[in-house]
């Protein structure tokens, strides 16, 4: 895994984690992946 150090003031870094620690936003894309069968799961309805 490549690492790069990366050298921000205190309240900076506290903003960063905050950001990385939030949920992220749903965006479209993500609720529609959400809303779909999934394959394993579609592939079990038409055997039955």
């Amino acid at each position: 895994m490549d690492t790069n150090l990366l050298r921000v003031s205190p309240e900076a870094f506290d903003a960063f984690v905050a950001m990385m620690d939030a949920p992220p936003e749903p965006t479209p894309a993500l609720i529609d992946l959400f809303r779909r069968t999934a394959p394993w799961e579609s592939a079990a309805k038409k055997k039955a």
